[in-house]
């Protein structure tokens, strides 16, 4: 039994292998440099919040609609930090457009 499960414990070890021979990408994780989050400025949210209100139908128009094709707009941005900016911005679009 206990040579049974030496044998299951060393298997992960010769699968990992192949890799590391075949391109070196099983290899140092430390010598990867960090990925940095996609950027995306205050102005460039509030521009496509306002095409975003421009281009649809205010009667089916919802915050959480403008909210979900943003994130879809800017995959891995993370708009939970800015809530209050993008909340704020889709009732000032909102408000712009009824105006005219």
């Amino acid at each position: 039994q206990q040579q049974q499960q030496q044998q299951q414990e060393a298997a992960p070890a010769k699968a990992a292998a192949p890799k590391e021979a075949a391109g070196g990408k099983g290899g140092d994780k430390r010598a990867a440099a960090p990925k940095t989050p996609p950027q995306v400025t205050d102005g460039e949210l509030r521009a496509a919040i306002a095409d975003l209100v421009e281009g649809g139908d205010l009667a089916s128009l919802t915050k959480r609609g403008v909210r979900e094709r943003l994130q879809a707009r800017y995959p891995g941005v993370d708009l939970l930090e800015r809530k209050d900016l993008v909340l704020a911005e889709i009732e000032a679009a909102v408000v712009r457009r009824m105006a005219r």
